[in-house]
């Protein structure tokens, strides 16, 4: 059996390396993964980078990263960054998210692009996880969301 440690996000006005020794913990004690969330507050990103470089083992996931959020390439650059830094730990986790963070997504990528409207909504289906390589390494999407229901479910992928 393999455990995992979902940290969940950081609401604004909260700071993610408070729980840092939770993750410090849950590595000697022999977990398998640490999960980190993105939505009003901070993004997963940043924070996986941070424990990636705090953690020596333990492999890093997000959960979920959200697609209406960034272009597919910066997803896939990020991503190859994030295995690159972790030395091979990171687990992608990809999903739609949910109408009221999308729609900050949509308005914040309006505003900050001088009103082109860049950033896409993505389906209200199910994302599907997929394979992705880059040169270095290879990621596996592991996680999918749904927008509108607030959950994730496992899907079939190993690493």
């Amino acid at each position: 059996m393999k455990l995992g440690l979902g940290l969940g996000y950081a609401p604004p006005g909260t700071n993610p390396a408070d729980l840092f020794p939770l993750v410090q913990e849950a590595e000697q004690l022999g977990f398998d993964s640490v999960w980190v969330a993105e939505a009003w507050g901070t993004d997963a990103v940043s924070v996986l980078g941070w424990l990636a470089a705090r953690t020596e083992r333990i492999k890093l996931g997000s959960a979920i990263m959200q697609i209406p959020g960034r272009t597919p390439a910066n997803t896939a650059m990020t991503a190859a960054t994030l295995d690159l830094l972790s030395g091979g730990r990171f687990l992608l986790g990809l999903g739609t998210s949910g109408p009221q963070v999308v729609d900050r997504s949509s308005r914040a990528g309006t505003a900050s692009r001088g009103g082109s409207r860049s950033v896409r909504r993505a389906s209200t289906s199910r994302s599907s996880a997929r394979r992705c390589s880059a040169r270095s390494s290879s990621i596996t999407a592991i996680t999918t969301g749904s927008r509108g229901t607030g959950r994730t479910r496992p899907a079939s992928a190993s690493r």
